[in-house]
């Protein structure tokens, strides 16, 4: 077990030994400024790029985060919810919706990105 497992499960199953614990899959990292990529490319009459990542280089990237996860929900009851169907389509993990960039840099959701999430949230209450 490697120390970030250990120190996840450890601290996730401590909190849920009195609360109840919800635990969000990472959110998929575009590896360049969405914004500033995107604003560049605008400003200089360029055609706007296509950011994204795809599922499986997603997977390559997290999935040891996924497996510290599926051992914390299975030893201590956390629930795990997971952004991926909101964020990502046929493959594609995208960095715009509608239009507008969903990232506020290469790995944070914008206020107006968060907003795609709010389905995954509202199971919750």
């Amino acid at each position: 077990m490697s120390e970030f497992e250990k120190g996840l499960i450890d601290t996730v199953c401590e909190i849920a030994s009195t609360h109840p614990v919800f635990i969000v899959r990472p959110i998929p990292e575009m590896m360049s400024d969405v914004p500033k990529t995107l604003s560049r490319a605008m400003m200089f009459g360029k055609e706007t790029p296509h950011i994204y990542l795809s599922e499986i280089d997603y997977m390559n990237r997290h999935s040891f985060v996924w497996e510290a996860q599926d051992k914390a929900a299975k030893k201590c009851g956390v629930k795990i919810l997971n952004p991926l169907p909101l964020l990502c389509k046929n493959g594609i993990c995208g960095s715009m919706h509608d239009g507008r960039p969903i990232y506020y840099d290469d790995d944070h959701l914008s206020e107006y990105g968060n907003k795609i999430l709010v389905p995954m949230f509202q199971k919750i209450f």
